[in-house]
């Protein structure tokens, strides 16, 4: 089956950065999230962007800010 390339543009992964024994920084990947846009109902013509993902991958960023 062929996933439509505009539900595949709106995927992300999401991850917590990891501080390596070399100083650098990594992505410790922790699930996936997608985006979806809510109609505003104050400003006609405007959305809400926002970010949706599974409880399970919500508890797993341990309320850490995040990076996608």
């Amino acid at each position: 089956m062929r996933v439509p390339d505009e539900i595949r543009q709106c995927v992300v992964f999401v991850g917590l950065p990891v501080t390596q024994p070399n100083g650098q920084v990594a992505l410790s990947f922790k699930g996936t999230a997608f985006f979806v846009a809510i109609p505003s109902v104050v400003i006609p013509g405007d959305s809400y962007i926002c970010i949706v993902t599974a409880k399970h991958v919500a508890v797993a960023l341990e309320g850490k800010p995040f990076l996608l």
